[in-house]
């Protein structure tokens, strides 16, 4: 282009809204739904990925003028900035390998794994108002809707995993050339499968078998607990129970096979 050109910001009353003035006074006019009127986020959370159009990179007379560039979203549904005041705010990396789906895994680190707001080791950790951190410990299972594994040099580097949720499988199943807006910015918990050559969760073949109950089981003699979940896994010949007060799992019989917890009915 021989000239850049922009236009004046908007006064707040030529903002769009979800009324069209003409129906404004019009009683049969259709009811805009309350979904429609809730805020649209726009915020992409630490370690999104998203598909851009091609730029010109500035001249470098340019750059010392207009210190933040912009690139605009596939699809034309918006733009993110690549650099604020001179400083970078995105990278430019290769694409990275999607799945979509149903995938079930386990932990395998014995500290557990800590859940993200976004697929990076910089997103910040979702904790309660409490201060206590949302995680899952050795051994439990989780299930995925969403694989992204990101690559360097042709290799891949690191794998995060995206907790299944209704609303997602909505918003975006794989399915379409260009991905929606509005499942990029969902509010989403992202967990880190392997990077840094190590790995945190391990990918079940076979869904585990997994049963809500209400029931009583004994620790100890003459101590009494309850169970709200068991679970089994593919390969294991152990029964794991969740205690219902959220202090932790016990197993069902011991390595030789001795059964530990005998059910009660309440």
């Amino acid at each position: 282009l021989d000239a850049m050109f922009r236009t004046p910001k908007r006064r707040e009353r030529d903002l769009p809204t979800n009324e069209n003035r003409r129906d404004m006074g019009n009683p049969a006019a259709p009811k805009v739904s309350e979904s429609d009127k809730l805020p649209f986020s726009t915020l992409l959370p630490c370690g999104s990925f998203v598909e851009v159009d091609r730029w010109v990179t500035p001249a470098e007379s340019d750059r010392a003028v207009y210190k933040t560039e912009f690139a605009r979203l596939r699809g034309g549904q918006g733009w993110i900035p690549r650099s604020l005041n001179g400083k970078p705010i995105t990278e430019i990396i290769s694409a990275p390998e999607t799945r979509f789906g149903s995938f079930w895994f386990r932990v395998q680190d014995r500290n557990g794994i800590k859940v993200r707001y976004g697929p990076s080791r910089r997103a910040p950790s979702i904790k309660s108002d409490d201060g206590v951190y949302f995680r899952f410990e050795c051994g439990e299972f989780l299930r995925a809707s969403e694989v992204v594994t990101f690559f360097r040099q042709n290799a891949p580097s690191e794998c995060y995993a995206k907790l299944y949720r209704n609303r997602h499988v909505r918003l975006y199943a794989g399915h379409g050339e260009i991905r929606p807006l509005s499942s990029l910015t969902v509010q989403a918990e992202w967990v880190e499968v392997f990077g840094q050559q190590e790995l945190f969760l391990e990918e079940c073949g076979v869904e585990p078998e997994s049963k809500g109950i209400n029931r009583a089981g004994g620790i100890m003699w003459y101590l009494i607990v309850l169970i709200n979940e068991r679970v089994t896994g593919p390969d294991d010949t152990i029964t794991w129970l969740r205690l219902k007060d959220g202090q932790g799992w016990v197993h069902n019989v011991d390595a030789d096979g001795e059964t530990l917890m005998i059910p009660h009915s309440l």
